[in-house]
């Protein structure tokens, strides 16, 4: 008879089972999806703006991604992410910290319930590359955060829509002076009543563009508006009898 030999079994490698009440992330092709349950969820994304392999990790409540996607999170360079977060209320955080010089694009379905969307883009995304972010609250009173800072040499497509409800979106960039070329288009659509825009901008460079636009579907929203420098910064507003423009000081 052989010895017992006791050994330790890698949880990462293993597929955790998902059901309506627990949740599960999965790898399909190049994209990262992540689901939800009805209840409030937390999600953490990672991504090291590389592109290759391992790029995006994170945890939705606590439980690591790649463990719950069997380790082929590890083995994948992910260049989609894409949330779920169906009831309850979510929280879902990107956060790019070392600059984007690869693609990605960001899709996240927050769901019913008072969700929170927070993304952060440190040191900027480089000459030819693109960051697209989707963001759709649906019901409930929903927050949506954004940030870039660094240099601007690419491009950053934000969709954000909060849905029914009273809902609020914070958009912010700071650029280097030394950013080049690049280009922020801001698509916001208000689906609620009494939504909040705040618009927070800093370009000293004379190449970049940052283009606005509002769709505010005759709600009642009010865009608070910080911009300084932006040569190239242009707004455009539809169906918008009852938008009221609020200019603040700036204090970058």
């Amino acid at each position: 008879m052989k010895p017992f030999r006791p050994q330790l079994e890698s949880l990462d490698e293993r597929t955790l089972p998902s059901s309506s009440s627990s949740v599960s992330a999965s790898v399909v092709g190049t994209s990262l999806v992540i689901k939800g349950t009805g209840n409030a969820d937390v999600v953490n994304v990672v991504d090291n703006g590389g592109g290759l392999a391992g790029n995006v990790f994170g945890r939705i409540n606590g439980v690591a991604l790649n463990r719950l996607t069997g380790g082929l999170l590890h083995r994948t360079a992910i260049d989609h992410i894409n949330f779920f977060g169906y009831g309850g209320n979510d929280t879902f955080n990107y956060a790019l910290p070392n600059g984007l010089i690869a693609n990605q694009n960001i899709y996240a379905d927050l769901g019913a319930g008072n969700d929170t969307y927070n993304a952060i883009v440190d040191l900027g995304i480089d000459v030819g590359q693109r960051l697209n972010q989707t963001v759709t609250g649906y019901g409930g009173n929903d927050t949506i955060n954004t940030q870039l800072n660094g240099f601007l040499g690419g491009t950053l497509d934000s969709n954000l829509d909060g849905g029914t409800g009273t809902n609020r979106i914070n958009y912010s960039a700071g650029l280097d002076t030394s950013s080049f070329g690049g280009a922020l288009n801001t698509y916001v659509a208000s689906h609620g009543n009494n939504d909040v825009v705040q618009l927070n901008l800093f370009d000293p460079s004379l190449t970049s563009a940052e283009n606005f636009q509002l769709n505010a579907n005759n709600n009642n929203v009010t865009v608070y508006s910080a911009v300084l420098g932006a040569p190239n910064y242009t707004t455009s507003l539809l169906n918008g009898k009852n938008v009221t423009f609020v200019d603040v000081p700036t204090n970058f």
